[in-house]
């Protein structure tokens, strides 16, 4: 038996649906386990998720932990808020034989994350890495971005990718034909974008419609995204780059970044820009393509849960 351990949902996030996908998968997979959280979406606030109401969730389940004297956890984000790793550190004063893993999605050694500047934080994260027994992390980026900022190597970190399937866009948007597709989007939250780059590009494309993404549920963030005949990005950082996933799902064309962990989820030169200048070239020479020329091998992520999964219960 495992248990389950999901952060507190939050709306039009990947964690509203998240709990949702781990659980269809796992009982597809005839895995035994309880999911101990509920799953009602709060709405979404400058910190991603409300923190008192997610330091409630976290601690909802740690008590609910206590009382199933667990033999096997696994986090579905062990980062935030965070105070399950010193739990678990109690725990194993019942339970030495306790095994624990977890997804860990971002942290303070990201650019703009919400607890850099919180006292004692640093100390906190760092106790993730001695807790579990194994992390798992969705890029190359992710692991080695730990590993320099704390300044040496993990073992128990494993790069597996992000859980990602088709299915669970196309219940929202059945994909337009790439010639019917009349947008330029930008993606992404405004606050951890470079909008500034935003002007230029109306300027400069003046004929094209450039529509920032500003999406009130799921439903129409998908079919506002399928009409995305290039979708950028203008982030400021990036662990996995998901809505890439998104955007080849429903037969666009992602612009992103030439670093994070972009290069390794969109793997093509021409879809990588380097600086503004670099920006509009990509952007002139994707929008005079008649048709998608690129691809990504999405189905490989649709294999994340179940190497996890095999993962946990064959140690």
């Amino acid at each position: 038996m495992i248990h389950l351990l999901p952060q507190l949902p939050c709306k039009n996030r990947y964690t509203e649906d998240w709990i949702g996908i781990w659980s269809r998968e796992l009982k597809n997979l005839g895995v035994q386990f309880e999911v101990l959280g509920g799953n009602t979406a709060v709405p979404i606030t400058k910190y991603f998720t409300d923190p008192g109401k997610a330091l409630a969730y976290e601690c909802e389940q740690i008590m609910a932990l206590v009382r199933a004297n667990p033999e096997k956890i696994f986090c579905l984000d062990v980062e935030f808020p965070g105070l399950i790793s010193p739990a678990i550190q109690a725990l194993r004063l019942m339970n030495p034989g306790l095994e624990t893993y977890g997804f860990l999605h971002a942290g303070i050694w990201c650019n703009g994350d919400v607890w850099s500047e919180t006292k004692g934080r640093r100390h906190l994260d760092r106790m993730i890495f001695d807790t579990f027994d194994k992390i798992f992390v969705a890029t190359k980026y992710h692991r080695n971005k730990i590993e320099n900022y704390f300044g040496r190597p993990f073992r128990n970190i494993e790069v597996v990718g992000f859980p990602f399937y088709k299915k669970d866009v196309l219940q929202y948007a059945i994909p337009m034909p790439f010639e019917e597709k009349d947008l330029i989007l930008i993606s992404g939250r405004v606050e951890q974008s470079n909008m500034d780059l935003v002007d230029g590009l109306q300027k400069k494309f003046k004929d094209e419609k450039i529509v920032v993404i500003n999406a009130k549920n799921r439903k129409e963030y998908y079919e506002l995204l399928n009409r995305g005949r290039v979708v950028i990005s203008l982030k400021f950082e990036e662990t996995f780059g998901i809505g890439t996933c998104e955007v080849f799902t429903l037969g666009g064309i992602p612009l992103c970044p030439n670093k994070f962990s972009y290069p390794e989820i969109a793997g093509d030169d021409r879809l990588l820009y380097d600086d503004e200048d670099d920006l509009v070239d990509k952007l002139e020479y994707l929008l005079s393509l008649k048709e998608n020329l690129f691809h990504i091998n999405i189905e490989q992520y649709e294999q994340v849960i179940p190497n996890i999964s095999s993962y946990i219960k064959n140690v």
